[in-house]
Parts: structure tokens; sequence; C-alpha cells
């Protein structure tokens, strides 16, 4: 079998699965969400995640193409499957804002994946192709769903300005902990950002705007 390029060093590697593994994308993945939550997107790099996984930096190459297709990757693998998502809005008693909320503070609360919303917040300030991956990781993930309880063309509108509250307590909550964001109980949160997401996702905004909303492409 032909020799690859590798894309880092444009040094020829064989090809091939690391030997014994029986699942080498899914290594990759663990290695590349380990590694992006400790240095962020920009510092994290291919080879990098490629050493911690144990295989040839070309061959994640061959699993996700490039770095950002790998971060769009490891924040789904931080989701959870969307089935976990359409379950939440199905089987949680209250408000759509009410289920929303809870969901996405519940993973925020979670050990482990916090430190993967967290380099993801940071990186998708400051990086395009992180801004890229979250952007498509919002439309993919949060719009079924939702558009299942108000209508995929209310939630397309909608969800961008559920993101606006919901990102801004995270960052104030977790990112960079301030009172008194920081020292509420997750309870409290919850409460708090629901009626403002009901507003957003179910209410008649048409008293707030000049023009109509753009629904998220």
């Amino acid at each position: 079998m032909a020799d690859v390029v590798d894309p880092e060093t444009a040094t020829p590697r064989p090809r091939g699965r690391r030997p014994g593994s029986p699942d080498t994308r899914a290594a990759v993945l663990g290695a590349a969400r380990v590694a992006f939550a400790e240095h962020g997107y920009k510092k994290a790099t291919i080879r990098g995640i490629a050493r911690r996984a144990g295989v040839d930096p070309a061959l994640v190459i061959q699993y996700f193409t490039n770095k950002e297709e790998l971060f769009r990757a490891s924040l789904e693998l931080v989701l959870g499957p969307s089935e976990e998502l359409e379950k939440a809005f199905r089987d949680t008693e209250g408000t759509p804002g009410f289920r929303l909320a809870s969901f996405y503070f519940g993973m925020w609360e979670t050990p482990g994946v916090r430190e993967s919303l967290t380099a993801m917040a940071l990186s998708a300030a400051s990086e395009p192709e992180a801004r890229r991956a979250v952007k498509a990781l919002m439309s993919g993930r949060f719009i079924g769903p939702i558009g299942a309880v108000i209508g995929a063309e209310k939630a397309a509108e909608r969800v961008p300005l559920c993101a606006t509250q919901m990102l801004g307590m995270a960052f104030l909550r977790y990112v960079i902990p301030t009172d008194p964001m920081r020292s509420m109980p997750v309870q409290d949160v919850i409460r708090l950002v629901a009626p403002v997401l009901d507003r957003y996702l179910t209410e008649d905004l048409d008293d707030c705007l000049t023009v109509p909303l753009t629904p998220l492409t």
C-alpha cells in the first residue's frame, strides 16, 4: 500500500490503523476531546492528537479531513447522541424554555464535559474555524428537537436568540466565574433563564422587531 504524506511535516508515512485497536476513530475522537479541552482550538494540533491516540497523523486526516471537522466531531461527542436532546424535550416536564435550560446547564454541571464546553466557548470567541463548527453544531443539534415542539421555521429563527442568554450565563458562571452567577444553585439559574428562553421560543416578538428575524443557516 502506498505511503501518504504527514499533514504537518510533509514526511511520507505508512497508511494503516493502529495495531490492536478495534476502533481507531473513537480513540482519535477521545484524544481530540482531551486536547481541545486542555489547549483550546488554536494550540491543539493534529500531530499532538494523533500522538495521544497512538496513531499516525495522516490517519486522523483520513477520518476527519481537517482540524475544524475534528473539533466539530469532538463537540458532538461531548454533547452526546442527538437522541439525548430529543429525549430531554420529549420527557422533561415544563415549558420549552425550561427543558432547554435544564439540558444545557445540566451539561455544564457535568465534570469533564464542563472543561470541553469551556474550551469550545473560548475557541469560538477567537477562532473563525471554531465559530463555524459551533454554528454548524447549533444548527444540526438544536434546531431539530426544538423545531419538533415549536416548528422548524420558528426554531431556526429563535434558537440563536436563546443562545445569547445561555452562552452569556454560562460564560460568567463557568468560564470566567463571576458572582452572582457563580454562586447561584443551578436550579436557580435554570428557573431564572427559562422564562427568557420561553419568550424567545414561543411568544409573539413582532412588537419588538422592525424587520422579520433571519433564520440560522
